[in-house]
């Protein structure tokens, strides 16, 4: 990845958490799960990191997927609102590498 700027690190940071929260949020509307509130974003990954609807299969792919998200949510949160943050591009290449995980585990999940 060649973002050299912080600038750019921010944006990369925020398009990949937005790329792993909307494939976790459609993956719940099917399952009927709607936005509950403005806390919809931490509800979202905690519903994955406890397994919550989860067919029996699925509870340790939902789990990690909970906690990467979670991850992510908190970088994304940073890059949004912490105007001292700062990433290496060693950094920002892990935080897309794990929603990219993010959103192929959630395609790899058992239909429900």
């Amino acid at each position: 990845m060649a973002c050299r700027s912080q600038f750019m690190r921010r944006l990369v940071i925020n398009r990949a958490y937005y790329a792993a929260f909307h494939g976790a949020r459609s993956r719940l509307r099917e399952m009927g799960v709607h936005d509950a509130d403005s806390r919809f974003h931490r509800q979202v990954w905690k519903r994955f990191e406890r397994g919550d609807g989860a067919p029996p299969p699925d509870v340790r792919a939902w789990r990690t997927i909970g906690e990467l998200g979670g991850r992510i949510r908190d970088e994304r949160t940073r890059a949004d609102y912490d105007p001292w943050a700062a990433w290496s591009a060693d950094d920002c290449a892990r935080i897309v590498a794990d929603a990219r995980e993010v959103v192929n585990r959630i395609g790899a999940l058992t239909s429900r």
